[in-house]
């Protein structure tokens, strides 16, 4: 259990696979190995800072709430990540950015709200490492009041469906370059 940015970071970088229980609010930048579950407890589980998933595989990460750091969630090269029920809000760049060659992601029934760009799924047409990869799926997600990139994408293969956009200010979906995008399911309010 990690009630400590101190606890956390220990935790967060030890070698082997971990479950990780965290209660209350915690501050922090924080990197994530391989191999690891985070797990909020109660409703009050968060992170204010940011979570960095680098060139790591097997993370799950649920029931927390993250606002206020760069990205919320930098999802830059990993593979075989589940985010679910969490909430993300209000960070500096984006709320969840996947990229550098990240692979089998999956988000469901999560909430983006009180921000501009959401999400990005590939951070430039002309990234060769990320060719065969960004394979992402995106369900049950809650877009509430947030502006764009919803998400916008670039390369991969998303799959987005049975998510709830509101009042979206600028645009929903955007993609572009070489990406297929399968969009079903989904509502856009206002």
């Amino acid at each position: 259990t990690a009630r400590s940015s101190g606890e956390l970071a220990g935790y967060l970088k030890a070698e082997t696979p971990m479950y990780i229980q965290l209660e209350g609010s915690i501050s922090g930048n924080f990197n994530i190995s391989s191999n690891k579950t985070i797990i909020g407890m109660g409703e009050g589980a968060s992170i204010r800072g940011q979570l960095t998933l680098g060139q790591v595989s097997n993370i799950i990460l649920r029931n927390l709430n993250i606002s206020g750091g760069t990205d919320g969630l930098g999802v830059y090269g990993p593979h075989n990540v589940w985010v679910d029920h969490c909430d993300l809000s209000a960070c500096a760049d984006g709320l969840c950015d996947i990229k550098s060659g990240a692979d089998q992601i999956t988000l469901s029934w999560t909430k983006f709200s009180k921000h501009n760009k959401t999400m990005l799924i590939n951070s430039g047409s002309i990234k060769p490492g990320d060719r065969g990869r960004l394979h992402v799926t995106l369900n049950h997600l809650f877009f509430d009041g947030t502006v764009q990139r919803n998400p916008r994408a670039g390369i991969g293969q998303i799959h987005i469906l049975n998510c709830y956009y509101n009042a979206c200010q600028s645009y929903g979906v955007h993609v572009y370059g070489d990406v297929e995008v399968t969009v079903e399911g989904c509502y856009f309010k206002n």
